[in-house]
């Protein structure tokens, strides 16, 4: 999360089982962009919370159609085309419930419209810092896991950090 600017910026969006407004309230100032590191359920599970929401154009029509979810190890396996290789597969992707009436099964993750396609060099202005995407497919074919902004480190978009 990037604050102390006009404008507030989070790079992924989590699972999306619990709010993040409703889990870290204080956290929420103002309405802030979402960028999204990949299409994986993991980034973008909660993105119906935030209303513009920046990704790589390759994720685009992934999103549209709505990202593969479920809770189940071997369900989410299945719909991702996971191999496990003789590897155990979790019976439920969470260490724990976050309520006693969660039902896992009930979860889903709605299709996701961007306002904003981000490919390496974009920018992104936070009012007080400039943001440049580095497009680097390291471990996706679209992710950006690094945002730059010079002067001044290369933020990595997988990493939970406030943003000075």
């Amino acid at each position: 999360m990037a604050a102390r600017h006009r404008r507030d910026l989070v790079i992924d969006a989590g699972f999306g089982v619990v709010a993040l407004r409703e889990a870290i309230p204080g956290l929420f100032h103002r309405e802030p962009m979402v960028l999204f590191n990949d299409a994986h359920l993991d980034h973008v599970g909660g993105a119906a919370e935030f209303a513009d929401r920046a990704a790589h154009p390759a994720e685009a029509e992934v999103l549209v159609a709505g990202v593969p979810a479920s809770l189940y190890g071997a369900e989410l396996y299945d719909k991702i085309g996971i191999d496990p290789a003789g590897e155990p597969v979790p019976e439920l992707m969470l260490d724990a419930l976050p309520s006693p009436g969660y039902d896992p099964a009930s979860y889903r993750i709605a299709p996701v419209t961007l306002n904003r396609m981000l490919d390496d060099g974009d920018r992104i202005d936070l009012g007080g810092r400039v943001l440049t995407v580095l497009h680097l497919p390291a471990t996706h074919r679209a992710a950006s896991p690094c945002w730059r902004s010079a002067p001044g480190p290369c933020i990595p978009a997988t990493s939970s950090m406030t943003v000075p």
